[in-house]
């Protein structure tokens, strides 16, 4: 083999193993690219997800509140009918008492 063939053999496995370095720094950097990409998207995903979990619970409180309302509502006006009811009833049950007392 020639000096020159021998230089150029020496040159070409230098540039593989340049290359192979390169290739190497290239495939960690995307590797480190995915990684970050892949906790942004986490983090991002989860801010989504308590922004809808906290929209979901406004949303429920805000439900509940109303069928507490309407059935506080509900039974005042219950408990009202049965204090007029009550209060008709009143004149009744003192006229058999005092018919009672005065029949004894």
């Amino acid at each position: 083999m020639s000096l020159e063939a021998i230089k150029q053999i020496t040159d070409t496995e230098q540039q593989y193993q340049q290359r192979k370095k390169e290739a190497a720094a290239n495939a960690q950097k995307l590797i480190i690219d995915a990684e970050r990409g892949g906790k942004a998207y986490l983090e991002k995903a989860k801010m989504d997800a308590e922004t809808e979990v906290r929209s979901l619970l406004n949303d429920a409180e805000k439900k509940a509140a109303i069928q507490a309302a309407e059935l506080m509502n509900n039974a005042q006006i219950r408990c009202e009918s049965l204090r007029q009811a009550a209060e008709q009833r009143l004149d009744q049950a003192v006229s058999r008492i005092v018919e009672r007392i005065v029949s004894v």
